[in-house]
């Protein structure tokens, strides 16, 4: 390829900080992402200098999830590394509904499910402010997502109307989550 031919270096940078790595992923070209890291000489885990994002937040943000795993397999990406306004990867794909990057990021393991953005948002309440039902089940599911933590304005997770409609949602779908949620919530009527 024209890279290997002219000895090209893949990690100069733009006026932003940015790699071709990080300009193929953020247009969303898997080929070109997958023949950088082939090449072996793309640093998958290189922030821009403009707001610290990395190739893997961008992935998540516009939900490629091959390009995702293909960063990730790589095993030289940061899980939880944060843009300048503090969000994952895990924060990115739960705002905007990217259940299959979420699920991705999951498996990992390593993931914080409650890491905070510059807001004090969680990814559960980025997932409950989107609607995403489903991303909100899977970040419940592991038990480890807190559901009393309070963003900047101090509003609950799942508090008020919230609660109410994620109530209908679960039920509605045979979800146990609610009984569940129930035991774990200090929000009064929704106890024991």
């Amino acid at each position: 390829m024209l890279l290997e031919i002219h000895q090209v270096d893949v990690e100069a940078k733009d006026e932003a900080g940015r790699t071709p790595l990080f300009k193929a992923t953020q247009a969303g070209s898997f080929d070109v992402v997958k023949h950088l890291l082939l090449l072996g000489k793309a640093v998958p885990d290189s922030s821009d200098s403009e707001d610290n994002t990395t190739p893997l937040s961008w992935a998540a943000e516009d939900g490629h999830l091959a390009m995702a795993k293909l960063l990730i397999d790589t095993g030289n990406v940061k899980i939880n590394s944060k843009d300048v306004n503090n969000r994952t990867p895990l924060f990115l794909a739960a705002s905007n509904g990217h259940g299959g990057i979420v699920k991705l990021l999951l498996e990992t393991e390593a993931v914080d499910v409650n890491v905070r953005d510059s807001d004090g948002q969680t990814p559960l309440f980025a997932a409950a402010l989107g609607g995403s039902r489903s991303i909100v089940k899977m970040l419940l599911d592991t038990g480890k997502a807190d559901i009393n933590t309070k963003e900047e304005r101090r509003w609950l997770v799942l508090s008020g109307r919230a609660m109410t409609w994620w109530s209908r949602c679960f039920t509605t779908s045979g979800s146990t989550t609610v009984s569940h949620l129930r035991h774990r919530l200090p929000i009064e009527g929704m106890g024991r």
